[in-house]
């Protein structure tokens, strides 16, 4: 790998490890709301995505039924494969978004959920488990698209998300934008 190369994965992880950090601070389980993250680089960017399993497959805490585990497996898979349909950029910059991973919050992937500042699953006071489906990518471009148009169209795929909060960080700010609906442009 390149001096060039490693100099980028290095700068996508660092924003990767931070978008993960402040996590905790900006999401809040909320039925019909996802998050999008995007740590922003002039070329390269870290997203990330968060939202309620319910919104996503269907229903939450861990599946029951034979049928329940394969849709909670399909859907997780939509969201792996899909995303780049999701959060589309102007086809002229030349980006590919890349899944890096996807998973629900009960699957059994392992998190020191002190050291990434968030937890997966959770119960309110009446003991209802909160689950979330949660997706890191990351995304090339071959041109700069700061101040580009990204559409985004969860709602399509996910019609029970009535709210996407997309959220830019760069080393100097964090802004988010709210796309009610679950579709919209948005403008880093």
């Amino acid at each position: 790998m390149n001096r060039g190369a490693l100099s980028a994965l290095a700068v996508l992880l660092a924003t990767g490890l931070a978008a993960r950090a402040s996590r905790a601070q900006t999401f809040a389980h909320t039925h019909g709301l996802a998050v999008v993250r995007i740590a922003l680089e002039e070329r390269t960017a870290s997203i990330d995505f968060l939202a309620p399993a319910e919104n996503i497959y269907g229903f939450e805490g861990e599946p029951r039924t034979p049928a329940q585990r394969e849709l909670r497996a399909r859907t997780i898979g939509v969201v792996r494969d899909s995303f780049p349909e999701m959060l589309r950029f102007d086809a002229e910059l030349g980006c590919s978004i890349t899944p890096v991973e996807v998973h629900a919050g009960n699957d059994s992937h392992a998190h020191d959920v002190q050291s990434v500042g968030h937890i997966h699953a959770g119960a309110d006071s009446s003991g209802r488990r909160h689950v979330e489906v949660h997706g890191d990518y990351l995304l090339r471009c071959a041109r700069p698209f700061a101040g580009r148009e990204i559409m985004v169209d969860l709602a399509r795929w996910f019609p029970t998300l009535t709210t996407v909060d997309v959220v830019f960080v760069t080393g100097e700010a964090q802004r988010t934008v709210r796309v009610p609906g679950g579709a919209g442009i948005v403008i880093p």
